[in-house]
């Protein structure tokens, strides 16, 4: 379906306060039925909840944060060429006044690191990428696809075009 899923644990006082779906079952219940951030919303907002979490939802040219708990669901989406992050407490507003966060808790401190060095995270040409991957497996064995596939120029960009599309811009 062209959709891939994050997932982060947020902890609300709604949570336990009504039976309702696992958060991980939404999750795979995305994967199989969404193929944009506007269909997983939807998804996300029909099935009854017991407890909280993030789900970064990336599909072609979009992505967003889906913050989801027993007390409702924010979508906080971002444009092309911004960078999502999010660790494990909630941004939205409404949801965040319901927050139950440990004091000990290093969620924004991390947050603050990811937004700070958000400039860090540069996308890797692919051929690059190719070059990372050795020519031997872990046993010394010489992988018999490599080279022929190092040779085809255009293999290695279609296929991470195929794997990552749309994604980029939305991941920048």
């Amino acid at each position: 379906r062209g959709l891939g899923v994050h997932f982060n644990i947020l902890r609300h006082r709604s949570d336990g306060s009504q039976a309702g779906v696992p958060v991980h079952v939404l999750a795979r219940l995305v994967l199989d039925r969404a193929s944009s951030v506007a269909e997983a919303a939807e998804i996300a907002r029909a099935v009854p909840l017991a407890a909280s979490s993030v789900l970064t939802v990336v599909a072609a040219r979009e992505a967003a944060a889906i913050e989801v708990s027993p007390a409702g669901v924010a979508v906080l989406a971002v444009g092309p060429g911004e960078t999502i992050s999010h660790t494990n407490h909630f941004l939205d507003e409404e949801l965040a006044a319901g927050e139950v966060t440990p004091v000990d808790s290093t969620t924004l401190a991390r947050l603050t690191c990811l937004v700070d060095n958000a400039d860090l995270v540069q996308e890797v040409d692919a051929h690059e990428r190719a070059a990372f991957h050795p020519a031997e497996d872990r046993t010394g064995h010489q992988r018999s696809d490599t080279g022929a596939l190092r040779q085809q120029s255009g293999i290695v960009p279609a296929v991470a075009q195929g794997l990552l599309g749309g994604a980029r811009g939305a991941l920048h």
